[in-house]
């Protein structure tokens, strides 16, 4: 069953790690106040792939169930 949602599942993981990454970003932020520090760069940008990753699972879920529900 699980299989058959597998890029859904990695979607949810995905974006949820991608909040968390933000969230430690901003409170990264909220100790130093300096925005180019290399951690707090750090976690935007291993947010922000986390976030691509979320969409590109998500879409490619959505066209296998579209793909399934049209036959194709």
């Amino acid at each position: 069953m699980w299989q058959k949602h597998r890029k859904l599942i990695v979607a949810q993981f995905a974006g949820l790690a991608a909040v968390v990454a933000f969230m430690l970003a901003f409170m990264r932020y909220r100790q130093t106040g300096v925005f180019q520090e290399q951690v707090l760069g750090s976690f935007l940008l291993f947010g922000i792939i986390l976030f691509a990753v979320e969409v590109r699972s998500l879409l490619g879920w959505l066209r296998e169930r579209h793909a399934q529900k049209t036959g194709n």
